[in-house]
């Protein structure tokens, strides 16, 4: 019992019990980004990224594949606009999403 719940609340806190959606954006640099880090859209927690992909030249851009919750999938347009952030003092990293048009 005490095995189940705490797969649950693991699950839980890792969504894999929401249904969710991915996307990409580019970055010219990530900013110490790493998987796993929080993806908030209109400053509400909606995700987590999944994947950074390493350009293949110097002139080409970072793709980071996120994971995203449902029912925040309408504030996420093709002119939102994406940018890593600080949380905190601590430094940790956060995509932001602002919420297209």
């Amino acid at each position: 019992l005490l095995f189940a719940a705490g797969l649950f609340l693991i699950g839980d806190r890792r969504m894999m019990f929401t249904d969710t959606f991915r996307f990409y954006a580019e970055f010219r640099q990530v900013a110490a980004l790493d998987i796993g880090a929080k993806v908030r859209v209109a400053g509400v927690d909606a995700g987590e990224v999944e994947e950074i992909r390493v350009p293949p030249g110097p002139s080409g851009r970072f793709r980071v594949r996120m994971r995203v919750r449902s029912d925040l999938r309408p504030l996420i347009r093709t002119d939102s606009i994406a940018s890593i952030q600080n949380d905190g003092l601590v430094g940790n990293k956060f995509v932001q999403i602002g919420a297209g048009s």
